[in-house]
């Protein structure tokens, strides 16, 4: 199992905050839920996991590099609301994947939320097709290159109307920072574990 053991939680979130937003709510009043999820399938003996451009706009997180997922409506599970963002935007049918668990919830304080990842298997590579109003592209990421430390890096980004440097994963020659790199940076840990046990099967 790749989510095996206790969860880095914090301490792997740290290693992709940027230094000028040091501090991390404890409380977590007044946000929203939202869902995330990690979909890994395999591909040429590799196993990759889909990383989606959000269409530009005025949101705060257009135009970024993201993991598919959205805001968990009323009534709704965070797990149901991560597979109908994954379908919404990815237009897929997601019933054949196998949930394999969550990672620790990330707070995103520019837009209120507060992020669950979910972790997806399938047994081959889904038949995406991304819903152009909400998915300006979208990129297939080797696990091994998350994996790599060499993928830690940084980045000049606009934010807030100034530039600013923030750490990021070079992922298929994009930049992934904020509250995705965070939820990324835990789960590539959990996957080096799960690699050192010869857990992970492309």
């Amino acid at each position: 199992m790749l989510l095996t053991g206790p969860l880095p939680g914090r301490r792997a979130h740290a290693a992709m905050l940027p230094s000028w937003r040091r501090e991390v709510p404890d409380s977590h009043e007044g946000f929203r839920s939202a869902s995330v999820l990690i979909i890994l399938y395999p591909e040429n003996g590799r196993l990759r996991f889909p990383l989606i451009e959000r269409s530009s706009g005025p949101r705060p997180h257009d135009g970024q590099i993201a993991l598919p997922g959205g805001a968990v409506e009323s009534g709704e599970s965070g797990e149901a609301a991560a597979l109908r963002e994954a379908r919404e935007e990815l237009g897929f049918d997601p019933s054949s994947l196998d949930l394999a668990g969550r990672l620790t919830p990330v707070a995103v304080s520019v837009s209120r939320f507060l992020m669950t990842p979910f972790v997806a298997v399938a047994t081959e590579r889904p038949d995406f097709r991304p819903a152009p109003a909400e998915v300006a592209a979208w990129f297939s990421v080797d696990l091994e290159e998350l994996m790599e430390e060499t993928s830690m890096t940084t980045a000049t980004v606009r934010h807030d109307g100034a530039d600013r440097s923030v750490p990021c994963f070079r992922l298929a020659g994009s930049a992934v920072w904020g509250a995705t790199a965070m939820a990324l940076s835990e789960f590539a840990e959990l996957a080096r574990r799960a690699a050192q046990r010869g857990a992970l099967r492309g």
